[in-house]
């Protein structure tokens, strides 16, 4: 979900672009950081008994760079970019104590954690070399 603008569900076109996030094009830092903070501030967080404050979601913020005249909607593929990533931690549920609803937020957190490691693996499991397949397509984190 975009936090920005919710409940905007982002998910991927045909061709896997990146579709239904919000694009802003902040003029100062402040404008940034003032963005960067209401996203902040709509991240589901939740108690468990290992966490008085515990994320319950990904939050994943790409920065790219633009020159003027750049046109945001014709795809800045050649411009690079710099990706935030703050991840859910992972949690042992028996431990945690969650029930219902939590209880399958922590397993999908635990399930897309695991698809992360897993494509980690195939990047470097042949002395440095991916693999032939690499599961990107098993989570939503990793797509």
């Amino acid at each position: 979900y975009d936090l920005l603008a919710p409940p905007a569900r982002v998910g991927q076109d045909g061709s896997g672009g990146l579709v239904g996030a919000q694009v802003l094009q902040p003029s100062s830092a402040g404008e940034l950081l003032a963005s960067f903070q209401k996203g902040a501030a709509l991240r589901a967080s939740g108690r468990t008994d290992m966490n008085d404050s515990s994320s319950r979601s990904h939050a994943v913020l790409v920065l790219q760079t633009l020159e003027p005249g750049d046109d945001v909607a014709s795809g800045l593929a050649a411009r690079p970019q710099l990706f935030i990533v703050d991840l859910a931690g992972s949690e042992r549920v028996k431990r945690s104590g969650a029930g219902g609803a939590q209880l399958g937020e922590a397993i999908a957190i635990n399930q897309s954690l695991f698809a992360l490691s897993q494509v980690a693996t195939a990047l470097v499991e042949n002395n440095g070399r991916p693999r032939a397949h690499i599961p990107y397509r098993d989570s939503a984190l990793t797509q």
